[in-house]
């Protein structure tokens, strides 16, 4: 479902057909799964909506044995709350990462460092080019990034942004051409 809204094809339907299956197949978890999915695609919209979302799927999850779901549940909490508070919870990812690192999570890790590099970006006065080092760190020492669609994507965002925000529409350009392969 998701993927549907990465593409900006994602709709309210897609989540209701998603709550409608996983409630016919009494799989609970499912539930709180198209939650999440569904609150990721809220949160230019109504971040609001995608906060109670991710509390909705966390209690739900409490009751299953989906210890990497509550993870990213919890990193999409705080994430959230860092977006609406205009600050950086490095405590709580912190925290989080660590058990992530623990359970051997590593795809789900990594979204916590991207997550964190999109932060600094947004509400700290990093100079875009050490996040671009930052990003060049984190593509360089996860060789599962070579091989995932999702991050890439996102780390070419990244890119496009830093230099969007030093005004260098060229560059932009290229990496948001690159987001879109």
């Amino acid at each position: 479902m998701f993927v549907n809204y990465m593409l900006g094809e994602g709709s309210e339907s897609d989540y209701i057909n998603a709550l409608r299956f996983a409630t016919e197949l009494k799989q609970t978890q499912y539930i709180a799964f198209a939650k999440i999915d569904y609150a990721k695609s809220l949160y230019d919209s109504n971040i609001l909506m995608a906060k109670t979302l991710i509390d909705e799927a966390l209690s739900i999850l409490s009751t299953c044995n989906e210890k990497r779901r509550i993870l990213d549940a919890q990193s999409e909490k705080c994430f959230i709350n860092d977006i609406l508070n205009r600050k950086i919870s490095y405590d709580d990812y912190s925290n989080i990462s660590t058990e992530m690192a623990n359970n051997h999570y590593i795809q789900s890790e990594i979204r916590i460092q991207l997550k964190i590099i999109l932060l600094k970006l947004l509400y700290s006065d990093i100079q875009p080019s050490e996040i671009r080092n930052e990003l060049d760190y984190v593509s360089i020492n996860n060789t599962s990034i070579a091989s995932g669609k999702r991050h890439q994507a996102y780390i070419n965002h990244l890119y496009a942004a830093s230099y969007y925000k030093e005004n260098d529409i060229v560059m932009c350009r290229k990496y948001t051409k690159r987001s879109l392969n």
